[in-house]
């Protein structure tokens, strides 16, 4: 939590101290940004700054505390969520937000959190898409399992989208393979799809799936609102 939130009291007056919190956070970001996650340890964090390993260990006491105060940091501010919005606009907002964080921080989606989300960022997330469904009047546990929904969504598009970021003959080869796999009529709807040219030219279809997935998500929230929502009442004639 002190990592986190930092100290009660902070000296508002004295020389600036050479080495800071934010300053280990910002040089194991840019290592992790450039070179995954598996380069970021103590050693190279110190050697990046020009400092012993142990200097490190007066600010953070372990790797995996590093870790969140990492996290924390890229995650940034959240969205805010537009009052005069629904639910729907908000939350997509948010999940498009979420996914900006693993575009720009790959490595975060690789990354282990030990402990449950607690720090003021990803406090303030949480908070946000609460603030986004506070109008459906959904009971705790089903706001809690949205929200998972579409965190889980996000994560796992991202996971593919990087993916294939890292591959970029990806489609090429995967043109190629389709295309030959159903060649021998073994596939007759793979073929169809083939002769179609479906796989030609994918563009931005990477990011469209995105889009298409986030709305069919969004779709089944929509309907399982719609399933908790009581039946209109029935008008009941008197009389002729």
């Amino acid at each position: 939590m002190e990592l986190l939130w930092g100290p009660e009291d902070r000296p508002a007056r004295g020389p600036k101290p050479a080495l800071t919190l934010d300053r280990i956070v910002q040089k194991a970001t840019e290592i992790a940004d450039k070179d995954g996650l598996a380069a970021v340890t103590m050693q190279n964090v110190a050697a990046r700054l020009r400092v012993t390993t142990m200097a490190l260990y007066r600010y953070v006491a372990s790797k995996s505390g590093l870790l969140d105060a990492m996290v924390e940091a890229a995650l940034g501010a959240p969205p805010t969520m537009d009052a005069a919005l629904d639910w729907r606009a908000n939350l997509a907002t948010w999940a498009r937000a979420n996914l900006g964080i693993y575009q720009r921080h790959p490595w975060v989606l690789h990354a282990i959190i030990a402990s449950p989300p607690f720090g003021p960022n990803q406090l303030a997330w949480f908070e946000a898409a609460l603030q986004a469904l506070s109008d459906l009047k959904l009971g705790p546990p089903d706001t809690i399992e949205t929200i998972a929904l579409v965190d889980d969504y996000v994560r796992g598009a991202a996971h593919l989208l990087l993916t294939l970021a890292a591959t970029p003959q990806f489609v090429e080869w995967y043109t190629r393979a389709v295309q030959r796999a159903s060649a021998d009529g073994r596939y007759p709807k793979i073929a169809q799809l083939v002769a179609s040219g479906a796989f030609g030219d994918f563009g931005d279809a990477w990011w469209n799936q995105f889009e298409f997935g986030l709305e069919r998500v969004l779709d089944g929230i929509h309907a399982f609102i719609q399933s908790r929502r009581p039946p209109p009442a029935r008008r009941v004639k008197v009389g002729r």
